[in-house]
């Protein structure tokens, strides 16, 4: 069961807008995966994390998907900002990928 949501978002955006990123790859996750309901029920806890740019963004995906191809995930991509990638979800199986970012909005 998942434990704990990890939501990243990109340091370079403004704070404003990296809460509505936040908020934006949550709902896709928890739209996406059917662990989010028992998530949701059971547990409820959140980690906030921050990586500095899209660039670093993309690495943490692709570095979850390769190392942790059973853990489940959602990225977010702005309509408004070109499609950009903003932020991404990710289930239990990527603590350990996870656990060295920074808390967000630090």
């Amino acid at each position: 069961p998942l434990e704990k949501l990890f939501v990243v978002v990109r340091s370079d955006l403004e704070p404003g807008l990296q809460i509505a990123q936040a908020v934006h790859a949550a709902i896709k996750y928890a739209l996406s995966h059917e662990d989010a309901r028992r998530w949701h029920e059971e547990s409820n806890n959140v980690a906030i994390l921050q990586v500095p740019d899209e660039e670093a963004l993309h690495a943490l995906v692709r570095r979850v998907w390769d190392n942790a191809p059973n853990c489940q995930s959602s990225v977010f991509e702005e309509p408004d900002l070109e499609g950009q990638w903003t932020a991404a979800a990710f289930g239990g199986g990527a603590r350990r990928l996870v656990s060295s970012l920074p808390l967000a909005l630090r």
